[in-house]
């Protein structure tokens, strides 16, 4: 499953969107990734995820790509091919490509996606932009 949220993420009228999301996640662990969010507070945003998607039972873990070096990091590259879920959070338009684009953490969440993990994007996470995600690879 892929969604793409325009904006207004974690908020009441994505409620129906959100379940099918939840629904469609594999049983393996469920990430928010904050790259977006970096610059304007990554652990509130982390935070609202939590607490938006906990009530539609998902319970879900940080993927912290906030830099280019964490996107180059083999540990969190094998963390993210290892996910269910990703949800891309809104923020800084231009971030997320400037920090995934040919990472090995994008490559292991396309490679998820691919596999049959959910993949979500709002906002600047919205990865519509990129047309094809794995291009971004």
């Amino acid at each position: 499953m892929l969604v793409f949220v325009g904006g207004d993420e974690f908020k009441p009228g994505n409620e129906d969107q959100d379940r099918l999301l939840v629904a469609s996640a594999q049983k393996a662990p469920a990430y928010v990734v904050p790259t977006a969010a970096a610059r304007q507070g990554p652990q509130e945003a982390v935070d609202h995820a939590r607490k938006w998607f906990a009530p539609l039972g998902l319970e879900l873990e940080e993927l912290s790509v906030l830099k280019p070096a964490d996107a180059r990091s083999k540990e969190l590259a094998e963390l993210a091919r290892a996910g269910g879920f990703f949800y891309l959070v809104g923020g800084d338009p231009g971030l997320v490509v400037q920090v995934l684009r040919d990472s090995r953490v994008w490559e292991a969440i396309v490679e998820a996606w691919l596999g049959g993990a959910a993949l979500a994007g709002s906002s600047a996470g919205d990865v519509r932009a990129h047309a094809d995600p794995r291009r971004l690879a």
